[in-house]
């Protein structure tokens, strides 16, 4: 089946969407939760939970933005493989290699389980490229797309009650299987096949009631039940609400003058998604838990890798090679 063509809308619309998608995952790792007063453990929940959401909104961007032709695997995976996997390759490597300087164990399996995200937080790299794999032969087929997230729903009520579905075993881990996260990738295609961003546009006030209610009756359940993972059927039902609300936030916003200043953010999320912990982790660790640091700490953070990747980009754009260094970073 034809996708609807991406406007110029939809397209500002992802890159906001990656911004806020990118602004999560650093804030689910230099937020650790703190109970040193009741605001800071109200302050640090609300970042970790908001934390869940940008792999979510990611891997349905994914999806939105999948299309694939007859006979077009050399052009894709070239494509592919200078967009995303020589960066990823590299960022792995380099980070390896500081992580055994730091006193980290030395070994071509340990490297391998690094690269391949196992304990680390290049899973998604690795279930996306799964993902742009497989979906080759299943993307077609509306019944399968909705298939497969019924499957990812059962998968995570399962592991909400204690059963998992992942293989037990030092390598796989539940971040690696793509079970749990597949209905997010089907979810994106069906939204992009059949505008479903349209039709909450159009049903604002209906979608906007029914999902800030699921919004606060999950975020309600995951406080009190103090759950704080992915793999659980009301984090999943909190990732969606959130990802409906902040896509329908981001449509409203784009039409503002700061929406290019954000969007522009989006553009570098998959460097800042590579080289982040790098450099964010370590710094926030040395900072002494206050309120102030739990409050603002992931946007500063990400201010910190918009500058300096505007420092690295200019200076790319005055040397020789510049271009080049550009996309082995993820830029």
């Amino acid at each position: 089946m034809q996708l609807n063509k991406l406007t110029k809308e939809d397209s500002k619309v992802i890159d906001i969407l990656k911004c806020i998608g990118i602004l999560s995952v650093i804030s689910a790792h230099v937020v650790q939760y703190s109970e040193v007063n009741l605001i800071t453990k109200i302050v640090s929940f609300f970042w970790n939970q908001f934390g869940h959401v940008g792999v979510v909104i990611f891997f349905v961007i994914g999806g939105f933005l999948y299309s694939r032709k007859d006979g077009d695997d050399a052009t894709f995976w070239k494509k592919k493989l200078f967009r995303i996997i020589i960066p990823w390759m590299l960022a792995a490597i380099i980070t390896y290699a500081i992580c055994v300087m730091l006193g980290g164990p030395l070994g071509v399996y340990e490297c391998i389980k690094w690269a391949f995200g196992s304990g680390t937080w290049f899973y998604y790299i690795v279930v996306y490229t799964f993902f742009l794999f497989i979906f080759k032969w299943l993307y077609k087929y509306d019944a399968v797309l909705y298939i497969l997230i019924g499957i990812q729903a059962v998968a995570l009520t399962l592991a909400s009650f204690g059963v998992s579905i992942t293989i037990n075993g030092g390598f796989f881990t539940d971040y690696l299987n793509p079970l749990y996260w597949i209905g997010y990738f089907s979810a994106g295609i069906l939204i992009r096949r059949y505008g479903i961003n349209r039709m909450i546009e159009n049903n604002k006030k209906k979608v906007f009631v029914i999902f800030i209610l699921l919004f606060i009756v999950s975020l309600s359940f995951l406080y009190v039940k103090n759950i704080n993972t992915y793999f659980d059927i009301f984090s999943m039902l909190f990732s969606v609400s959130s990802t409906v609300l902040i896509t329908m936030f981001a449509y409203k916003f784009q039409q503002y003058r700061t929406a290019t200043f954000i969007g522009q953010v989006g553009t570098y999320s998959y460097c800042i998604y590579l080289w982040h912990m790098q450099l964010l982790q370590g710094l926030f660790s040395k900072i002494p838990d206050n309120i102030f640091e739990t409050l603002f700490s992931p946007i500063i953070g990400l201010i910190i890798m918009v500058v300096l990747i505007k420092t690295g980009l200019f200076i790319c754009n005055k040397i020789k090679g510049g271009n080049t260094i550009k996309m082995v970073v993820g830029l």
